[in-house]
């Protein structure tokens, strides 16, 4: 637990206004984690609550998770409520799509996704979110040729 604190520390080194939401391992997380924005609420995961008044950030206890990318991925999604942003995230479930249309879908409907996603590219360990980006730009070149 410690280690993920101090990545979020690094991450969000030049907002030093925002105050950081607490972040928790988690064998709930949906994908490789979420996020929830602050409100005066508390949230039960795991068996025990947790206030959200400072946010949270939940990952998944997955061995697969790239750790880093998924942290930066969340904390963006508190960067953008902090500074205003309505999240727009659009529903992951689509009957019928290919995993790879899925996340094309996903990110190329949604703003605060897209960011999220262009965010944590620099911190992503592993190739698969550099894919993802690949798949997306492809998928805007063929729509703009069209």
């Amino acid at each position: 637990m410690q280690s993920e604190l101090l990545m979020l520390r690094t991450i969000a080194r030049p907002d030093k206004q925002i105050i950081l939401p607490p972040v928790i391992i988690t064998e709930q997380a949906q994908a490789g984690g979420w996020y929830v924005e602050p409100e005066r609420a508390q949230i039960l995961i795991d068996g025990r609550c947790y206030p959200l008044n400072r946010g949270l950030i939940a990952i998944s206890s997955s061995a697969e998770v790239d750790l880093d990318n998924v942290l930066a991925h969340e904390y963006r999604h508190h960067w953008q409520v902090m500074n205003g942003w309505q999240l727009d995230s659009v529903g992951w479930n689509a009957p019928g799509l290919s995993y790879k249309q899925k996340i094309i879908r996903y990110f190329s409907r949604s703003k605060s996704e897209m960011d999220a996603l262009l965010f944590s590219l620099p911190y992503a360990t592993e190739d698969q979110a550099l894919e993802w980006q690949e798949w997306l730009i492809k998928e805007k070149e063929l729509k703009g040729k069209a």
